[in-house]
Parts: structure tokens; sequence; C-alpha cells
């Protein structure tokens, strides 16, 4: 497993205490922050919610490595220097993530691009042991025309990729790039 990262719950100006907290941790050389809500995690829980609705101020979750967590509080110390209010309100280790994913093609090349792209999953990132890939061919039909009553071939799928967070994160970015491919929003482990 490679290493842990934190969730940290931020309130303050989103736009530009994200810019900010980005800058200030790229600017030394380490992975900058990641917004939750944008690369599609699913971040705290409902008493989480519940308290980021009641808020009066902007509430945004930031996914931090941990080689990357003293720039992080450094950069929010940082802000409130300059003015910018900017709070931690909430942190917790999490050390691994994972997402579900379905698929349906029609086309025998597209789903070896796909095949590829699975078998290729960035280092620290796997597919789970039930994941299902079935092909079906149909000898009788013939094309892959998306609105065909048959299909000449079918892959079908479903299943998980799992692992470290930067290598889930990584992964999920290749599956929203293949419009063919369903995943749901990743999920964080403690």
């Amino acid at each position: 497993m490679g290493e842990p990262w934190h969730e940290f719950v931020v309130e303050g100006p989103r736009r530009r205490g994200l810019a900010f907290l980005q800058g200030f941790v790229s600017g030394r050389g380490l992975e900058p922050p990641v917004n939750a809500e944008e690369e599609s995690f699913e971040v705290g829980n409902w008493m989480d919610r519940i308290r980021e609705a009641l808020s009066s101020n902007e509430t945004y979750h930031l996914l931090v490595a941990e080689s990357a967590r003293d720039a992080f509080r450094d950069g929010t110390e940082r802000a409130r220097d300059l003015g910018l209010s900017v709070e931690i309100v909430d942190e917790r280790v999490v050390r691994s993530a994972e997402f579900d994913f379905r698929l349906h093609v029609f086309s025998r090349e597209h789903a070896r691009k796909i095949r590829e792209m699975l078998a290729g999953l960035p280092d620290g990132a796997s597919l789970s042991d039930d994941t299902t890939l079935q092909e079906s061919v149909d000898p009788e039909a013939r094309g892959s025309e998306a609105y065909a009553p048959i299909h000449g071939f079918e892959l079908s799928g479903k299943g998980t990729v799992r692992g470290d967070i930067g290598a889930v994160l990584e992964a999920h970015r290749c599956c929203r790039e293949e419009p063919l491919i369903e995943r749901e929003r990743i999920r964080l482990r403690p």
C-alpha cells in the first residue's frame, strides 16, 4: 500500500482558497491538494453534510498526500497571514480508495482498447476479484450499430478498481475519458 493521504475539510472562499493552497504546496515541489468533489470522490458522512449545509461559510474537501501534509498546513497559516480566511475544520487519514464501474461495448476494437486499459491500471491499483468481463458473439447478427436489435459482438462487465488513492484517482480519470465505461464516485477507505 502506498502512502496514506489526508482528507481535509476546509472552510473559506473556495476558488481563491483552493488556488492558493494548490499553488503553495506545488510550489514546494509536492503533489498539490486534490479537490475531492471535482474529482468525483464521495466525501464526508451525513453529519458532515448537515454541518456544511448549516454553515455560513463555503466548505470543501481536499485530499493531501502524507508527504505534502505539513506544507498544506503551512499554506493554511500563510493564507490567513495574507488575509485569506481559510480554516481547517476537520482532518482524517485515508489509506485507500475504490470505485465501481460497468460497461457495455458492441465493437471488438473498442472492447480491445478497454481491456488493455483495465489490464494496464496504474501501479498501486487493481481490479477486485469479483470483476467480470464477458464477451458474447452472435454469428447470425451483423454490424455494431448501437441501435441494432441484436449485435454480432458484445462485451459487458462490471467490477471495482481499488488500491492507493493516487493510483485509483488516475484510473478513474482514464475511465472518465472512455464514454462506454460508467463509473461510480470514488469511495475513500480509512
